[in-house]
């Protein structure tokens, strides 16, 4: 405090002069941080990592934000804008940061200055990236998969659902086919869970490729539905055909359009 005729004022505001302006902080992180991230955070720490960003640093953010809360409190970061809470832009000076956000894994000396052996890696990373960066292995790519439904089905399309699983209907599709997908949302939740779905991309989850290749299928979507002869023969359709189209294919007509396989 110092104290005048005026009164008692903290030392950095006088009377007649403008407060300073408040330090900045980056965005809260509100996310609960996954094993996974927190298993990465504590490998950082034991690396002697260091994050080096701004507050007002989009990448930065989304580094953050990867992490969860719990994960990036064990994260040593520095600030490096000096307008920023706990600003210390002398620190990133001293370890050559060029660009936000930085990292550096390696031990630093007493000057807080990273050894000229640490290793450095400039730009956002995401878990997998730090995680090659600390020599962690990543989780298997999760394989992609179909657009959720989340429409209810109507009472219509109920009781076709429950005709093509009678008649032991099949539906071959790929995860990312425009015209499978119209297809499923048009049924709604409770009737496309009722369908034999076959996933023919290697990629997708659950794929069955050998499945489709055996099927003769060429487009998607393909619906085949058996005629129940003990000779094999079947109805089958290339193309979306609708609840209209799915109604009249029950019965053997044919109708729709189809995305042709490359």
């Amino acid at each position: 405090m110092n104290c005048n005729s005026f009164g008692c004022f903290p030392v950095e505001i006088q009377p007649g002069t403008a407060a300073p302006s408040p330090k900045l902080s980056p965005p809260p992180i509100e996310s609960t941080s996954s094993r996974r991230a927190l298993k990465l955070a504590r490998a950082l720490k034991r690396e002697h990592a260091t994050m080096y960003g701004a507050y007002w640093c989009g990448y930065c953010n989304r580094e953050r934000q990867a992490f969860g809360k719990e994960a990036f409190a064990l994260v040593d970061y520095v600030e490096c804008d000096a307008k920023g809470v706990g600003g210390n832009p002398q620190r990133c000076y001293d370890a050559g940061v060029q660009a936000y956000p930085s990292w550096v894994v390696g031990p630093v000396g007493k000057d807080l200055v990273p050894s000229k052996t640490a290793k450095r890696s400039t730009g956002a990373l995401g878990l997998d990236g730090l995680e090659r960066l600390v020599g962690l292995p990543s989780p298997p790519p999760v394989a992609p998969e179909l657009p959720m439904v989340e429409q209810p089905s109507s009472v219509r399309a109920l009781a076709l659902g429950e005709a093509l699983k009678a008649k032991k209907a099949t539906l071959y599709g790929a995860y990312w086919c425009g015209f499978c997908n119209q297809e499923r949302q048009a049924l709604g939740k409770e009737a496309a869970s009722m369908i034999n779905y076959i996933e023919c991309d290697p990629k997708g989850k659950n794929a069955e490729p050998l499945k489709c290749a055996d099927a003769g299928v060429n487009a998607f979507p393909t619906w085949v539905l058996p005629d129940g002869s003990t000779d094999g023969k079947e109805t089958r359709n290339e193309g979306a055909l609708g609840i209209d189209g799915l109604e009249r294919f029950v019965g053997g007509t044919k109708a729709g359009a189809a995305t042709e396989l490359k």
